[in-house]
């Protein structure tokens, strides 16, 4: 079948509800997934999937394969970011997206998405008069181009390509360490001739003060040359995020340019640049430039023929104190462009330990790669820049430190004291808080914010088994000063409970759960005032008392377990007796009193959360209407996921629900396939013990069975929604890189596999699909490594097996050993 007819074909299936590959053969949909990239898969030596790149091979993707690399670092600060996509587009940032801007970055997105002209790192060739760029341009001569691919892993970025018989390879990476990206530039002569050109390479600098004012960076900022190195220099004192840069290669550069008007050209808008296209840069200093700084390069060649030649670049901060930078770029350049391939390896051996700290080898290779690699990649990347703003979501950040408890403990710890500052003596905590000095915080009280802690601090004490951080006084912030109040502190298990009591205790209509400005559901902004309630959030409530509950039981706290049982007992009881709209639970009650998401509604008659987090939390099944809830979220279903509330709001519902109204029927909270909240769903269907629904739900909205003609998203990266039913984009999604699911979609995988830690046991519970008869986990828990053999009992009866003893469901961190391999054999029945 031609790929234009499988393409068409899926699109009908999408629009009629039918499973997006319905009607295909096997060869056909994978073609069609695999029409612009696909996976180069590596695997240890007792077949675990380890390591995972993808190979982009056709260039004109939908829409640019922005990949993000990162620091690996566990300090806050001090964290270089880096995006490219297939093109050498995408920029570069310290410790913030927009407040740390290390080259022209003009794409402000939320999330950022797509690079526009000016964010590109440029490279070009000049030979005998001719130049032409060394990277593809989109759409500008593709004809000249071939053997093109592109290979984007962790942290590393690679481009190949040939044009005019020389292959171009370029390989970035960022260091693990230090703030700054390295590139390492490969040419090779294919012709049968010797070939003498100059390469060339530009990036559009950006160091503006920040918060920016009306000093403009060409009246603060310069460029001077200092040891062979590019150095770009800030001298605005006001600055309260002082950064630097500089551009360094290894063998030097022969040529340079730091102002844009002489690189590029008056207008500079031809696709090469005027210094190309002379052949020779100017040596220009950055002096006031009118169009600003770039940190550009000329590099004189001379190949034989089949000759090759290297050049290792760097791109990073530095210190505006002279003999502090001088000292660091010697060290660069003789200790860092010298051995790039010993980086290389520091970055592969900082993953494989990340990887391999808990891996599962299962008869689904999408489920081990996302479980294995590319989820743990992602959250570690959204746990260091929590999308493209200055400010760090509450929530966001606890939901994101919840994926990587059981690889980047450090991080966790530093974090989660970090975000207890943000909480309010009486328990509740801010929106966002500010990372870099001078970003305001955002003192908008979502109720939910503090609702989150409970969660990722007891997953956090169930993985590392540190409970002195429990007894860490934390202060509580002041709101009148915007900042930590070291007269005010309280002990971070104190901090945990004060959320829930928080919850308890601003209640609105039925005794549930006051909304505040806002909850999960941030676009729900109208519902508050005094006595408007979130039924989401009450559930959300129960949650968190239930995992306060375990934490106090673990500790011995008798009194405070009692007590928050007792406050999910009474909530779900009250749940159960005002939130019940006859066939699902209504979402919310206004400050009005009007029910929001109840068949009484003319908009947004059922919403997906409040229905998904009632069957995990066990508030559904204290009422005996589990079957009636699975029912209704099924009038949500796609194809590619649950509409997280249908119908969507239009302008008529504004003024009952807030800002939601104004968003385009569709998108985004307003009717689109929200992930996060699909991951809920998936959640509960684990927790329900519906493994098989689960899993087929789970692999149809994975990123790698998505269709990128439709999807337009990268296969390696999950979106934080696809576009609903209710838009003529239906399918798309428009952002990716962030989105607060991954950890939930990696907490359904790790529960349905059925190890994972309970305080100081492991639990040993499988529940997986039928149709899974071997699977393997390797988790590495407190310097303890476990391997897991599981096989389907042959006599009906369960069994865990650990050196010749039998157990339970859990196996005491006692009874494993520090110095050698805890082999567990299981036979399992469900």
């Amino acid at each position: 079948m031609h790929q234009k007819e499988v393409l068409s074909m899926v699109r009908k299936n999408l629009h009629t509800g039918q499973v997006l590959q319905h009607g295909l053969s096997t060869e056909d949909w994978h073609l069609l997934l695999d029409t612009y990239s696909s996976f180069i898969d590596h695997y240890d030596s007792n077949g675990f999937l380890i390591d995972s790149q993808v190979e982009v091979t056709n260039p004109y993707t939908p829409r640019p394969c922005l990949h993000l690399m990162a620091s690996n670092h566990s300090n806050e600060y001090g964290v270089w970011g880096s995006f490219w996509d297939q093109f050498g587009g995408g920029f570069c940032f310290l410790d913030s997206a927009l407040a740390g801007r290390m080259s022209s970055h003009l794409d402000t997105n939320y999330v950022p998405t797509s690079p526009e002209l000016q964010d590109v790192r440029r490279f070009f060739i000049h030979e005998n008069g001719l130049s032409w760029p060394m990277l593809p341009i989109p759409h500008y001569e593709p004809d000249q181009y071939t053997n093109f691919n592109c290979t984007q892993g962790l942290d590393r970025h690679l481009i190949r390509v040939e044009r005019e018989k020389l292959a171009s390879e370029l390989e970035v990476c960022v260091h693990p360490e230090l703030p700054l990206e390295l590139w390492t530039l490969r040419i090779t002569n294919l012709d049968s001739v010797q070939r003498s050109f100059s390469w060339f390479t530009s990036t559009r600098v950006n160091i503006d003060s920040f918060p920016s004012y009306y000093f403009v960076p060409r009246v603060v900022c310069e460029g001077i040359i200092e040891d062979n190195s590019l150095v770009f220099i800030n001298h605005d004192k006001k600055n309260k995020h002082p950064r630097h840069v500089f551009f360094t290669s290894c063998p030097n550069f022969d040529h340079f340019d730091m102002m844009g008007e002489i690189f590029d050209g008056i207008g500079g808008r031809a696709p090469v640049p005027h210094a190309v296209q002379n052949g020779h840069c100017s040596n220009s200093l950055g002096k006031q430039p009118y169009a600003g700084l770039v940190a550009a390069a000329q590099f004189n060649v001379t190949l034989k023929p089949g000759e090759s030649k290297l050049w290792n670049c760097a791109y990073g901060t530095c210190s505006s104190d002279s003999e502090e930078r001088k000292s660091f770029l010697r060290y660069i350049r003789l200790s860092i462009l010298s051995e790039h391939d010993k980086i290389k390896l520091l970055i592969q051996n900082g993953w494989n330990r990340k990887t391999q700290a808990f891996m599962i080898k299962t008869p689904v290779t999408e489920i081990d790669r996302y479980f294995n690699v590319w989820s743990k990649y992602q959250n570690r990347s959204q746990t260091r820049f929590y999308t493209g703003t200055d400010k760090i979501g509450y929530r966001d950040m606890l939901q994101n430190l919840l994926g990587i408890c059981d690889c980047d403990l450090t991080y966790v710890r530093k974090s989660i004291l970090r975000l207890l500052q943000y909480q309010l003596e009486d328990g509740r905590a801010i929106r966002q808080y500010g990372k870099i000095q001078g970003t305001d915080h955002d003192f908008r009280m979502y109720m939910d914010s503090s609702s989150w802690i409970p969660d990722t601090l007891v997953k956090y004490v169930q993985e590392s088994g540190d409970r002195d951080v429990l007894e860490e006084l934390v202060p509580f912030l002041d709101i009148q000063t915007s900042l930590p109040n070291k007269d005010s502190c309280a002990t971070v298990y104190e901090h945990a409970l004060r959320a829930v009591r928080c919850l308890n205790q601003n209640t609105g209509y039925h005794g549930l759960c006051r909304i505040g400005y806002g909850d999960w559901n941030d676009a729900l902004s109208g519902i508050g005032g005094k006595m408007g309630i979130s039924v989401w959030l009450s559930c959300a409530c129960v949650y968190a008392a239930g995992k306060m509950a375990q934490l106090a039981d673990y500790l011995g706290r008798v009194k405070d377990a009692d007590e928050m049982r007792l406050i999910a007992q009474i909530m779900t009881k009250r749940i159960n007796d005002h939130a019940w709209d006859g066939e699902w639970y209504i979402y919310a009650i206004n400050e009005n009193g009007m029910p929001i998401g109840s068949a009484k509604n003319t908009e947004g008659k059922i919403h997906l959360n409040v229905n998904t987090w009632a069957l995990f939390t066990g508030v559904a099944q204290a009422a005996g209407r589990e079957e009636q809830v699975l029912n209704a979220i099924r009038q949500l279903a796609t194809p590619v996921g649950h509409k997280l509330l249908t119908p969507p709001y239009t302008s008529i519902s504004r003024n009952d629900v807030g800002r939601i109204a104004d968003q385009q029927p569709g998108l985004i909270e307003n009717g689109s396939i929200y992930t996060h909240g699909e991951a809920f769903y998936l959640y509960a269907l684990a927790i329900l013990g519906r493994t098989d629904q689960c899993l087929a739900e789970l692999t149809r909205v994975l990123p790698s069975n998505l269709v990128q003609d439709i999807s337009t998203a990268p296969r390696q990266q999950q979106s934080n929604f696809t576009v609903g039913p209710d838009h003529p984009d239906f399918g798309s999604q428009y952002f990716s890189n962030f989105t607060g699911s991954v950890p939930w979609f990696r907490r359904v995988i790790e529960y349905m596999l059925g190890v994972y830690p309970y305080f100081d046991s492991l639990v040993i519970k499988p529940i997986v699909p039928n149709s899974w008869n071997t699977y393997e986990v390797v988790k590495v828990w407190r310097n303890r490594k476990i391997r897991v053999y599981f096989q389907r009992s042959k006599i009906g009866k369960q069994r865990i097996i650990l050196k010749e003893q039998v157990f339970e469901n859990l196996i005491p961190f006692s009874a494993l050993e520090a110095t050698s391999l805890n082999e567990v054999h299981v036979d399992f029945v469900k």
